[in-house]
């Protein structure tokens, strides 16, 4: 049995409502905190995929980064 915290329930159920309204979803998301250690880096990291488990790989990449290049746009 894979235990998810309720927080990360309640994303993806938010995440999934909004997504069928095409309203929301990885392409709108930005992540706000990678810390400014390498070691809270480390740990936002690790909580970013523990509540976004359920998206896919590209989503993250889009949610922690690759989202706010485009927005602020960075060559």
């Amino acid at each position: 049995m894979h235990f998810m915290p309720i927080h990360a329930k309640a994303i993806r159920e938010v995440a999934n409502e909004f997504n069928s309204k095409r309203a929301f979803g990885p392409n709108r998301m930005i992540w706000g905190d990678l810390g400014m250690t390498l070691y809270k880096f480390q740990k936002a990291k690790q909580r970013l995929n523990e509540l976004f488990a359920f998206a896919s790989e590209a989503a993250r990449q889009k949610i922690c980064g690759l989202n706010a290049k485009t927005l602020l746009v960075y060559e």
